[in-house]
Formats: C-alpha cells, structure tokens, sequence
C-alpha cells in the first residue's frame, strides 16, 4: 500500500500538462481515468479511460467519457466508503478505498482504488483534475514499479 502511495505521488508530481498525463495514462497497464475536480454542485465527471479500465468495467471509453462514477455502482456499492473517499481526495490530495461496482454485463467486480487531485500551474492550489487508479482485487496481473 505504502509503495503504491509513494509511486502514485512520484507519478503526478512528474506530470505537468495533460497531454503528458494522457500520454503516461495511456502508456500503463493498470486500469486509469481523469475526471473532472469536483467545483461547487458540479459531480466529478470522466473525461479520459485507458483502455485496461474499459477492459476491467466493459465500457467503451465513448460511453465512460462525460459520466460520472456513479454510473458504474449498484447495490452493493458501499456509499458510505465512495464518500469518504471522494472527501479524502478533496481534503488530502488523495485518497484509497475498496470498491464494488458493476461490469457492463451486470456482474460485480471488488477492487481497490487509489486516487490523487492533479494540480494546474505552480501556484495554483485548487485541483484541476483528479487521476483514478482500478485495481481489481483478486487480479495478479498489475505489477507496480519501485518508487524511486
């Protein structure tokens, strides 16, 4: 867990624009998505899905891009849980949890989630995006490099 925290904030304190993101985004194995900060009433959106989250949830990124989390829950999604870490990620910077959501064809998947806020320029202090990491639990595909 340690480690996976230490990498995530090598990686986005490493990128700086969002064609380097999308690049490194679409560059990794692990299942990843942007999606818009959270401002005023405005819900967090996707506004990018690399092709292993499509693989890990069924979706197109045609039909990720625009919604938001919620459209992947269902009953057995522990809101209590999303809350909080969507509070984590506001207050903190980042944020864990773990997750049930549905796959396209309706079947559950548990996974373990690690998010971070991804600021504009230096000097300003409000997010600009936040970056989801999805890793499916029970999945020993994902393999995390060192952390420098």
């Amino acid at each position: 867990m340690k480690r996976a925290i230490a990498l995530l904030d090598e990686l986005i304190g490493d990128l700086e624009g969002s064609d380097a993101i999308a690049g490194f985004c679409s560059s990794i194995d692990v299942p990843t998505t942007l999606l818009t900060a959270a401002h005023e009433n405005e819900p967090v959106r996707f506004i990018y899905a690399n092709e292993a989250f499509c693989d890990l949830c069924g979706y197109e990124c045609r039909d990720i891009i625009g919604e938001t989390p919620k459209f992947l829950q269902g009953d057995d999604t522990d809101q209590v849980a999303a809350m909080n870490f969507r509070r984590d990620i506001e207050r903190d910077g980042k944020g864990f949890t773990t997750l049930i959501n549905y796959h396209r064809n309706g079947s559950p998947y548990e996974f373990f989630l690690l998010g971070a806020q991804i600021k504009g320029d230096v000097g300003h202090d409000q997010a600009q995006l936040y970056a989801a990491f999805s890793f499916r639990i029970g999945d020993a595909q994902y393999s995390l490099p060192k952390a420098s």
